[in-house]
């Protein structure tokens, strides 16, 4: 098991305390950590390293080729036939594929068409699309696909980690909200066990009632079950930080215990809008789809022409120089074949102009979801920070009134309820300051996540 005071001490800032120090994280040094080591970092890198080995793939169907085919008949003794057929094919990026070969034969019973000069027959030819596969083929359509995925993969990668990185952050901030309700917890617990204390002192003085003691106990006793509560909350957020804590993807670390997050801050957030909405990962992703599509339906436009090729192959003894060549030693052939309904290309091609149109509903209906999102969340900032305000100022007021009351109850004017009620408002207030204050840097993060930010 790691602990985690070796790597992040570097992000933290020392905090003095009486009886130790304790070393502050915050939010941007932890995303960092996370964006780094998560496996889900290296695991969405691994598939950006696949669509490009996926491109070098496609590529290899414009690889060179040796080629070689030999066949024999041997019967009664006697050799019927022996060709040999060697070479070399080149298919390039625009439909035109050449070929250089050397054709060997022998044998009693020949086809004609098979006879070749004792020392080989040369073959150097080329043969084209005019139909189909003329603009595009397969091949073509394959690797501009294949160089469309390995854009789309890292936009993939990006909306995977602006996910990961999002949720860190959420937890990341309740987090700090849970463990700065468990340090309030414990100074009122404190001061409730101060104020129980200077009142037994005083009752065995005869200065005040016993029964204060049962109250005071009581409500030190409340704090207590309280600081117990916000305690548990503060343990299990930490657990679910810890979750994203990893070495190099693959060792898990855990927090050391002088680690602890940092306050809440809202003071420094500033939530501006995104400059180009179409900039985000969730938007780009639908762009590249569209260009895989549209690739699609090009090939699926080409597949309704017919299919024409023609070769044409000039032929020379094979150990002749090429000065030798004889414009009437050739052989050419052609092919054509077209369906006569195409009701299988045309079916093909609607269905990709389908699948085209509702790529762009899609589009605009996430477009228009980010947009009215983004509006909604920085309505919810504006009034979470004037909130935020408010009540910094409903808080300060409640620790004055309860520090008016303790004044009053040492001269023997007040009663241990009054304080109590004093605190519970002043509790009141700084939980419900510190829940605004964590809202508020959620609305910042859910901003942040709608425009693609944690990958920028």
């Amino acid at each position: 098991m790691k602990k985690f005071s070796l790597i992040f001490l570097l992000f933290c800032s020392p905090i003095g305390r009486a009886q130790d120090t304790l070393f502050q994280l915050d939010l941007e040094s932890f995303i960092l950590q996370v964006r780094e080591n998560h496996p889900l970092a290296f695991i969405t890198n691994n598939y950006i390293l696949q669509a490009d080995q996926f491109t070098i793939n496609s590529k290899g169907a414009f690889d060179p080729q040796a080629v070689a085919q030999i066949n024999q008949k041997y019967y009664d003794g006697k050799t019927y036939y022996s060709t040999l057929s060697t070479g070399i094919k080149i298919p390039t990026r625009f439909g035109v594929q050449f070929k250089g070969m050397v054709d060997w034969s022998r044998g009693e019973y020949l086809s004609p068409e098979d006879v070749t000069p004792i020392n080989g027959l040369g073959l150097l030819g080329v043969e084209v699309q005019l139909g189909r596969g003329l603009l595009t083929d397969e091949q073509r359509t394959q690797l501009k696909r294949a160089q469309n995925a390995l854009l789309l993969s890292e936009v993939e990668r990006n909306i995977a980690l602006n996910d990961l990185l999002y949720d860190a952050g959420v937890d990341f901030v309740a987090w700090q909200e849970s463990y700065n309700q468990m340090i309030l917890a414990q100074n009122m617990a404190g001061f409730a066990k101060n104020r129980f204390e200077q009142i037994k002192e005083k009752v065995f003085a005869e200065d005040r009632p016993a029964i204060d003691t049962v109250e005071a106990l009581a409500i030190y006793t409340q704090r207590l079950f309280e600081l117990n509560q916000k305690t548990v909350l503060e343990q299990n957020s930490r657990l679910k930080v810890e979750s994203y804590l990893w070495d190099q993807g693959l060792a898990p670390l855990f927090f050391d215990s002088s680690v602890a997050p940092a306050k809440l801050n809202v003071q420094q957030i500033i939530i501006s809008r995104a400059a180009e909405l179409n900039e985000t990962p969730f938007l780009q992703a639908y762009d590249y789809k569209l260009t895989d599509l549209n690739y699609e339906r090009k090939l699926k436009i080409e597949m309704l022409k017919p299919q024409l090729s023609l070769n044409y192959n000039f032929l020379q003894d094979a150990q002749s120089s090429l000065s030798n060549y004889n414009i009437n030693n050739y052989k050419w052939g052609g092919t054509f074949y077209m369906p006569i309904f195409l009701r299988k290309e045309r079916s093909s091609l609607e269905m990709t102009k389908l699948k085209i149109e509702n790529t762009r509903y899609e589009q605009s209906l996430k477009q228009r979801e980010i947009d009215i999102k983004q509006q909604q969340l920085f309505n919810e900032w504006a009034a979470q920070i004037e909130q935020s305000a408010q009540l910094e100022t409903i808080a300060e007021s409640y620790k004055q009134l309860v520090e008016g009351e303790q004044s009053l109850f040492e001269l023997g004017e007040s009663t241990v309820f009054l304080i109590n009620m004093r605190e519970i408002n002043y509790i009141n207030a700084q939980m419900k300051l510190l829940e605004t204050q964590a809202k508020t840097i959620k609305s910042f993060l859910s901003v942040r996540y709608l425009q693609g930010g944690f990958t920028r």
